[in-house]
């Protein structure tokens, strides 16, 4: 049972910073999932090949979800810092494009480098604002 309350209580607590912070919050979010597509993609090519599509589907997945969080912050991140935002839409458009379908295409379409160097473009433009 003194299990179930600390869970119960670390719930609130992200409840409650999420309610004070709901920006931040979302930008931070949104990167970690960022952070997180970075090293399965890079698990999943090897000699300019996709080798590994579970890892390239875990990458997209990461990326997709990225995407659903910060179009969710997107509109209070504009009235915040347009061009943040504005960095912020490009890059992850750029990054999608490195999943063009769930099953791996023959050959990566962007390089690991450039899907590390875009997540690092946005978080170069959403740390200022993470309150961190």
């Amino acid at each position: 049972m003194k299990v179930w309350t600390k869970a119960g209580e670390a719930l609130a607590a992200a409840g409650a910073l999420a309610a004070a912070t709901p920006l931040a919050f979302s930008l931070r979010h949104g990167l970690l999932l960022l952070k997180s597509a970075v090293p399965e993609y890079q698990e999943a090519i090897r000699d300019g090949k996709i080798v590994n599509a579970v890892a390239y589907q875990d990458a997209r997945g990461f990326v997709q979800e990225a995407d659903v969080v910060f179009s969710g912050a997107m509109t209070a991140f504009e009235a915040r810092d347009a061009q943040a935002a504005g960095d912020v839409k490009r890059a992850l458009e750029a990054l999608k494009q490195a999943f063009p379908t769930v099953t791996p295409p023959a050959a990566p379409v962007k390089s690991p480098g450039a899907v590390m160097g875009l997540s690092s473009l946005v978080e170069l433009a959403v740390s200022p604002h993470t309150g961190n």
